[in-house]
């Protein structure tokens, strides 16, 4: 079989778009503060809106107690757009009112957690319309239905547990629960390393399919020991490349292992040029 391979886009000399190919699902930028790095990853989204999803390192991490309930193409135009209906750019997503409402895709704040978590429940109610649907069908033809499958929330709390195993998450009427032993609490209550790897789970699993997911700053709020876990098993359930943006390496010993494991390309940024 075939190795799968990924392509994605880098500016060339002249700042035109130099499409790339790779057998690796992760690539990595490194670069200083004021290198030029969030805003290569604006540059690639800009010039491949259709094929990018890009989660940047200004992200809100405030939701409300309830998450509106919305069509799956509205939650899903909301998540890629910013709108409820399709549009030729991403400006909306980045115009959030911040910096005076002035749009700036580089310096503006992602503020869509309300928009992932409507988008989860979307998908959610969608995949158990299907599943009821093909039971009634086989039950009226006298066959026997499949068992239940892996739905999107069972996927989220998997991915969950691999890294807080000693809390666990739900959805009930419409609201995030987190639970401690016997104590219960809002999701809008947890922690911020708590609702930060909610937010991106969520996010990557309500990315539509073949994108170059962008990750600005992955770290932010999460400790080491569960970067690892947290990003492997994303990884683990998509079929796109992941472009990660960094300013400086955490752990060298734990990157090369990564790479040794997994396979990674990395890069460096320095003074606005993209090099190996």
């Amino acid at each position: 079989m075939r190795e799968k391979s990924y392509k994605y886009i880098l500016p060339d000399q002249n700042n035109n778009p130099d499409e790339k190919e790779t057998n690796y699902q992760s690539m990595i930028i490194i670069g200083a503060n004021g290198s030029g790095k969030s805003r290569l990853g604006v540059w690639i989204e800009l010039n491949s809106l259709d094929k990018t999803h890009r989660i940047s390192a200004q992200r809100s991490l405030i939701f409300n107690k309830y998450i509106e309930l919305k069509s799956y193409k509205q939650s899903q135009n909301l998540l890629t757009f910013g709108a409820e209906t399709p549009r030729e750019s991403h400006d909306l997503r980045w115009n959030t009112g911040w910096n005076g409402g002035e749009l700036d895709y580089t310096t503006s704040m992602l503020n869509d957690y309300e928009y992932v978590l409507s988008t989860l429940i979307a998908i959610q109610t969608k995949q158990q319309d299907k599943f009821i649907k093909d039971c009634k069908q086989k039950e009226s033809q006298g066959e026997k239905h499949d068992e239940v499958p892996e739905m999107i929330l069972d996927k989220l709390k998997r991915i969950w547990n691999t890294i807080f195993s000693r809390r666990t998450i739900d959805i009930k009427d419409g609201k995030v629960i987190a639970t401690l032993k016997d104590f219960e609490y809002e999701g809008r209550a947890m922690s911020d390393g708590e609702r930060v790897t909610l937010y991106l789970i969520a996010q990557c699993l309500c990315v539509p399919e073949d994108k170059i997911i962008i990750i600005d700053e992955p770290e932010i709020h999460l400790h080491r020991s569960i970067m690892d876990k947290l990003w492997t098993s994303i990884e683990a359930e998509r079929k796109d490349c992941f472009l990660f943006i960094l300013h400086m390496i955490l752990n060298l010993q734990l990157l090369i292992k990564i790479q040794k494991n997994y396979g990674l390309k990395i890069m460096m940024v320095q003074i606005g040029i993209l090099r190996k």
